[in-house]
């Protein structure tokens, strides 16, 4: 049967195909997702896919507004003709560079995508700007508008009431095999999570004051159970903290769907900034991030739509030197809340 269209918002997009290009990690592809669920509550019968990195590609595996996804290696010749190929056999009517800046790589598949029918969005560009049909150029904003500033200049459209938090889509399976790591169905002590690993050396607070502030956690919050999160070299670290007390469960390395899952039982989360605070805010879980600086980078990778306290670097200085004293303060205020919801 026909799809009755009366009731659906009136649109000015120009086309309704659009592929998005977003390369890179975790966290990249994690702020891409409120703009997908936007335009599909603006618009249902827009179809969206979406060219994502063979890393990447996990995030959005299971959301439910993208209709088609390509797994590329951007840094592979043969595979990016191959998704040129298949802008072009599909049609599609917008294709979005949400990459911020110049990229020899999206230019190429830009220039070699674009033709009459199919136009080309980019953000920040500087070079190569006949690649593109639009560009926009937002700075001092979150990533997350600048992604809907640069969707909205591209179709002429108003998304803000439709903006919402990250979208990572999870299957009962996942949960369940979270919950059994965790023992939900077994304690009743609400979770809180701390992460302590860092994707670069810049943002990794020091061992020392991970085993000070979980000291000061414990003492203070008897009733609360903290969940230790860690990767490579870290793993160790985590193992060592989580001989301190019962209260603590260092989380197994898993994959990275089961430790979103995990981390949606917490009820609250510490960690330096990586993909993992995006992964708590996308459940709209209380954030206390670590940031290196107060700069543009903090400006557009902030915590996003949840309860937040950001524990920003002195100038000059580093992640490392933020003393455990400012983080239990903000972290407890975080702790104390829920003690006091669950009263």
């Amino acid at each position: 049967m026909k799809k009755n269209k009366t009731h659906l918002p009136k649109t000015n997009c120009q086309g309704e195909r659009i592929l998005f290009l977003r390369p890179g990690k975790l966290g990249d592809m994690i702020v891409l997702t409120p703009i997908l669920k936007a335009l599909k509550e603006y618009n249902p019968n827009i179809e969206i896919a979406v060219a994502a990195s063979v890393y990447n590609e996990i995030v959005i595996r299971h959301n439910v507004h993208i209709q088609k996804i390509f797994s590329v290696r951007f840094n592979s010749f043969l595979s990016i003709i191959k998704l040129i190929f298949a802008i072009r056999a599909n049609q599609y009517d917008w294709v979005i560079d949400t990459t911020p800046g110049n990229s020899t790589t999206m230019s190429i598949i830009a220039r070699f995508s674009r033709s009459k029918s199919c136009r080309i969005a980019g953000m920040h560009k500087t070079k190569r700007l006949g690649c593109f049909n639009r560009i926009s150029h937002p700075d001092g904003i979150h990533i997350v508008k600048r992604n809907q500033k640069l969707v909205e200049s591209a179709l002429s459209i108003d998304l803000d009431k439709y903006m919402a938090t990250y979208q990572i889509g999870l299957t009962p399976q996942l949960h369940q095999k979270a919950n059994e790591i965790l023992g939900c169905t077994a304690q009743t002590k609400p979770m809180i999570g701390i992460n302590c690993s860092a994707g670069q050396p810049s943002r990794q607070w020091p061992f020392k004051k991970y085993q000070n502030l979980i000291e000061k956690v414990i003492r203070q919050f008897p009733h609360i159970r903290i969940v230790l999160f860690a990767t490579g070299e870290h793993r160790a670290w985590v193992r060592d903290l989580g001989k301190q007390c019962e209260q603590v469960l260092v989380f197994p390395q898993s994959d990275f769907l089961t430790i979103v899952a995990a981390i949606s039982e917490m009820k609250a989360f510490f960690t330096p900034d990586t993909s993992l605070l995006h992964v708590a805010a996308a459940f709209s879980i209380p954030v206390t991030g670590l940031y290196p600086d107060a700069g543009e980078n903090f400006l557009r990778w902030k915590a996003y739509k949840t309860p937040s306290l950001e524990l920003v670097a002195a100038p000059g200085a580093s992640v490392a030197d933020i003393s455990v004293d400012d983080a239990y303060s903000a972290f407890s205020q975080q702790i104390a809340s829920i003690e006091k919801g669950l009263a």
